[in-house]
């Protein structure tokens, strides 16, 4: 009952900061930062309902693909080629359940997926440090993240699986202490659903096999019992990325594909400083970065001043943090263009990482079972943490001041209102319609369609 308890009290805090952030922009049509991609999944949603629910031929709105041809080619079917859209299916099987195509619908899956992270997260930190205070602390430090709160209930596929990818890490350490061979499967299911939806989700899968494999050699496990989940993961991320391949030659693609690394050093020393100056503070805030420090020159002082020396779990903890971490780094090179314009590459890549280096930092400080001192962490936590929760309501709003350089915001306030003008029009919805220098392809469309799925079941 005690474990029962704490669990919703940890849901609790997850789902009252999650009201703190997201209760004014739940219904909100994506029209601010990076509104083009957003467009692009809740089409992809959409698409689904469209085409019966045939997950094998995703779709979004737009004829002329990015790729091949720069948009320059057209083709007779809206067909795209995209990493899988498990989520952007599940989506439209909610729309069509409670007969709605508003962006809350959309909104609010992402939203509860992220909840599912952080209480993973939450279980996770508290498998390695055995503290209350700590793995809220850790909680509160992920959730309040700037670049996180904005996407945390937006629509592309990177907050679903980043929260996937937690779940099957909490499995796979859990694995680590118990030896149970569920929980090693379980870790690997979800990483390979992390993976499946966002290919850069790869990279813990890869971890976790890297680890696996060394403590193969070191005959602690034996082969039989990883071969079979580690099989059929590679299987069915192989067998999608094939398939993604004939979708993308015999249907183009509207998402990118390839890398897009710096063409030199100077270019890249550019896009390094581009991103500090752009996205830095947004990863983020300059409270988050000083706490980090802070911690990071306890643990190491702790660990100078005591000579201490590592458990065995402790050890492969920082072993998988330092692998994830050199996956992302190299990502980061292949892929080092893209982040000089998209801050959830970020996300993608190196937040989870940090996040287990602060569970690990965490882990190195020894545990204070005197009360006074026990209740002295947990208030210095619960004071720090207060302004780590403050700061995201303001950069939610931040994000959606409209600036000059944004033009998609301006772009949906011109189509707002076009379902209803074209439908007086007697223009069916069926036709084709061409859209000059649409900033956000998918956007003009989207709003085209207008009325939520159940008004046009009634109309028709």
């Amino acid at each position: 009952m005690k474990n029962i308890l704490k669990s919703l009290s940890v849901l609790a805090i997850i789902v009252m900061m999650g009201v703190l952030f997201h209760h004014k922009y739940i219904d909100e049509f994506p029209s601010h930062i990076h509104a083009w991609a957003q467009c692009d999944r809740y089409a992809l949603a959409l698409g689904f309902i469209d085409n019966g629910f045939c997950l094998l031929k995703p779709q979004t709105m737009v004829y002329n693909h990015q790729f091949p041809g720069h948009w320059t080619l057209t083709s007779e079917t809206t067909v795209t080629a995209v990493d899988c859209p498990i989520y952007d299916y599940n989506v439209a099987l909610l729309m069509k359940l409670f007969g709605n195509t508003s962006p809350w619908v959309f909104r609010l899956y992402v939203l509860l997926y992220s909840f599912l992270g952080l209480f993973f997260l939450y279980k996770l930190a508290f498998l390695m440090t055995t503290s209350v205070p700590r793995s809220l602390f850790v909680l509160v430090f992920a959730a309040t993240s700037p670049v996180y709160v904005y996407y945390q209930n937006g629509f592309l596929p990177t907050v679903p699986s980043l929260s996937n990818a937690i779940v099957g890490l909490y499995f796979y350490c859990l694995y680590l202490r118990n030896h149970a061979k569920l929980n090693y499967r379980m870790g690997v299911l979800f990483l390979t659903i992390a993976a499946l939806a966002r290919t850069t989700f790869a990279i813990p899968l890869i971890a976790v096999m890297c680890i696996e494999s060394l403590r193969l050699l070191r005959k602690e496990v034996k082969l039989g019992h990883q071969l079979v989940p580690a099989g059929i993961s590679a299987l069915l991320i192989l067998s999608y990325f094939f398939y993604n391949g004939y979708l993308r030659k015999h249907y183009g693609s509207i998402f990118l594909n390839e890398p897009t690394p710096p063409h030199d050093i100077a270019e890249a020393k550019d896009i390094v400083r581009n991103v500090f100056e752009n996205w830095f503070f947004q990863y983020f805030s300059l409270i988050h970065y000083a706490l980090l420090s802070v911690l990071l020159i306890l643990a190491v002082g702790f660990v100078v001043a005591r000579r201490s020396r590592l458990r065995y779990e402790q050890t492969l903890f920082g072993i998988l943090t330092l692998a994830y971490s050199f996956g992302c780094f190299i990502f980061t090179l292949l892929m080092l263009q893209q982040f000089r314009y998209h801050d959830y590459y970020f996300l993608d890549s190196f937040f989870i990482p940090v996040l287990l280096l602060l569970i690990f930092l965490f882990s190195l400080l020894p545990a204070w079972k005197r009360m006074a001192m026990g209740i002295g962490q947990s208030v210095a936590l619960g004071l720090v943490a207060v302004p780590l929760i403050v700061q995201p309501v303001h950069s939610q709003e931040e994000r959606r001041t409209v600036n000059m350089w944004d033009k998609a915001h301006p772009t949906s306030k011109n189509y707002e209102g076009a379902a209803a003008f074209m439908d007086s029009l007697g223009i069916p919805r069926s036709s084709k319609i061409l859209v000059l220098d649409a900033v956000a392809p998918n956007m003009p469309f989207l709003l085209r369609r207008g009325l939520p799925l159940w008004r046009l079941v009634l109309k028709i």
